[in-house]
């Protein structure tokens, strides 16, 4: 079987337009290919209201993280795990969270900037809705928990699956 791999297009040069063009507008070519696909897109394309439209749905979509937290060997990335709390620090006042809370988020975003800034929304949230003065581990805990709920619910399985499809169980143990 074949594998087509297209990435690094907006590096390239390649407008955004011209981008949008070519997997929306011209969506059926890629259809008709009888090979595996793997685009590495912009994240706004993916993001926009064309993302519908494209030829591989928003249930097709997945979001690499580009800051590691742990490496191959599962031992923590202390690079990665300290560049998200650099971004953390840059971006809340470090009396509202404490250091090692907002490690455990920084980790638990899995290095993914938009899920880090959802946790911490939803942390906050929290916080404010005990009209508490700072984020403490159990707004945390929560926040964590309903992202590790919105990434249930995307690796669910579909009628799409195939017969000796992996089981949510399977899939949810690999996370553990």
């Amino acid at each position: 079987e074949w594998i087509l791999v297209v990435e690094d297009l907006e590096k390239h040069g390649i407008a955004t337009d011209s981008l949008r063009r070519l997997f929306v507008d011209n969506s059926s070519l890629f259809e008709r290919l009888t090979c595996h696909l793997l685009f590495v897109i912009p994240v706004g394309l993916a993001y926009s209201d064309d993302a519908e439209r494209m030829p591989f749905g928003r249930e097709r979509q997945f979001v690499v993280p580009d800051i590691a937290v742990y490496r191959p060997n599962h031992e923590p990335d202390e690079n990665g795990i300290q560049a998200l709390l650099d971004v953390i620090d840059r971006r809340i006042d470090g009396a509202l969270l404490a250091e090692p809370l907002a490690r455990s988020l920084a980790i638990a975003s899995g290095g993914n900037i938009r899920d880090l800034f959802d946790l911490l929304h939803r942390a906050s949230l929290a916080a404010e809705v005990r009209e508490a003065s700072r984020i403490e581990r159990q707004d945390a805990l929560e926040a964590i928990q309903t992202l590790r709920g919105i990434y249930k619910q995307q690796m669910g399985e579909t009628f799409f699956d195939a017969k000796n499809s992996v089981t949510i169980q399977d899939k949810l143990a690999k996370l553990a």
